[in-house]
């Protein structure tokens, strides 16, 4: 039985291209690779809230699928959980390629300034509503059953899709599904990592970080 799909993938800067440097944290009872998140960053406890069964991998055997609605409806609900935990636990640098925080997204200009020093006070500001609910990966299915990812620059340049041998043969998508946001357009790159797995390749990443502050999603 083929019970996976597809599966969310970390980049990181100078990383070699091995499993326990692109897994997300491993899931309790699973046989998961165990990542080097534990080790990176002190083990931050909200790195290990991206765990490879929770949102990372689309699983097939969790609720009977009949027919192709059901499909769909599994692979919304997992790009939407992946996204509600983009929107609540922020990204931290060293277990990620950066740090993010969309919680945190305000409206610019609306901050408060220190009259004494003329610095901007942390924590003021008007909620950026926009972009605090933004969407950084979807998944579309046409009539015809042809698969699009979406990405944001900040998922391209943090996280990879992976596609399993079953995902493959009815899709027809190449094994990693990773873009480079920095040419324009973006381009799907051909391998997510230099020279051969195992043998010291280090993965290809994105030189340029999104912003909170616009033009980066």
């Amino acid at each position: 039985m083929h019970s996976e799909l597809f599966n969310i993938r970390r980049l990181q800067h100078n990383a070699q291209f091995r499993p326990e440097t692109t897994y997300l944290f491993q899931e309790p009872g699973y046989a998961d690779v165990t990542t080097d998140i534990d080790a990176l960053a002190g083990g931050s406890a909200r790195s290990r809230r991206y765990t490879v069964d929770t949102v990372g991998r689309v699983r097939t055997d969790r609720f009977e699928i009949r027919q192709f609605g059901d499909f769909v409806e599994a692979l919304i609900q997992w790009y939407q959980h992946f996204n509600m935990l983009m929107r609540t636990n922020p990204l931290v640098a060293g277990d990620f390629n950066q740090a993010w925080d969309q919680s945190a997204a305000i409206i610019a200009g609306t901050e408060q300034i220190d009259p004494a020093t003329g610095a901007v006070i942390p924590g003021t500001g008007h909620a950026d509503q926009t972009k605090r609910k933004f969407e950084h990966l979807r998944v579309r299915i046409s009539a015809s059953g042809n698969i699009s990812f979406i990405f944001s620059s900040l998922f391209a340049s943090n996280f990879y899709i992976e596609c399993s041998e079953y995902a493959r043969e009815i899709f027809g998508v190449p094994q990693f599904v990773s873009y480079n946001v920095n040419v324009s357009p973006a381009t799907l790159r051909d391998t997510v990592h230099d020279g051969v797995v195992g043998a010291g390749g280090v993965l290809h990443h994105g030189e340029s970080k999104a912003e909170l502050g616009g033009g980066g999603q």
